[in-house]
């Protein structure tokens, strides 16, 4: 159980740490854009 909850902190640290780096978007960022770009008819 030790082990799992571990793994999933550090998991969640590589990913805040990719957002922070811009490698990553948060799902908030990117599911705006393609809302915006379904209303905007491009999709």
């Amino acid at each position: 159980m030790l082990n799992g909850k571990l793994e999933l902190y550090h998991l969640l640290d590589e990913g805040r740490e990719a957002v922070i780096a811009g490698r990553k978007r948060p799902l908030e960022d990117v599911m705006r854009d393609i809302r915006q770009e379904i209303t905007n008819g491009k999709i």
